[in-house]
C-alpha cells in the first residue's frame, strides 16, 4: 500500500476480505498446522512415547502462535496461504512417512 487512502468504492470491501482471509488462515490453518506439527514432533522425538507427546503438545502452543503472527505479518494474502498450505503438506508428509 502506498499510504494514501484509496477513493475507490470497492476498496473497503477488498480490505475486509483480505482481513477475513488472514483471520481464517490464523484460525483454521493455525489449528491444522499445529495438529499435524504436534503429531510429527511426537513421532520424531527420541523420547518414550508419553514424554514425546507431552513435549510436542507443549511446543504446539508456540507453533499456533507463530502461525497466527505469520498470517498477519506476511506481505500478501495469496503468498501467505501458499506458504501455510506448503507447511501443512510438508508436515503431513513427515507424519505419513515416519513409522509410528
Amino acid at each position: 500500500m502506498s499510504g494514501k487512502p484509496s477513493t475507490a468504492a470497492g476498496s473497503g470491501l477488498s480490505h475486509a476480505l483480505a482481513v477475513a482471509a488472514r483471520i481464517g488462515a490464523a484460525v483454521l490453518m493455525g489449528y491444522a498446522i499445529t495438529y499435524v506439527a504436534a503429531g510429527a514432533a511426537s513421532l520424531v522425538m527420541p523420547l518414550p512415547r508419553t514424554e514425546a507427546v507431552l513435549w510436542a503438545s507443549i511446543a504446539s502452543f508456540m507453533v499456533y502462535t507463530a502461525v497466527a503472527i505469520y498470517a498477519f505479518a506476511a506481505a500478501g494474502v495469496l503468498r501467505m496461504w501458499r506458504n501455510l498450505l506448503l507447511a501443512l503438506a510438508l508436515l503431513s508428509a513427515v507424519v505419513a512417512l515416519v513409522p509410528a
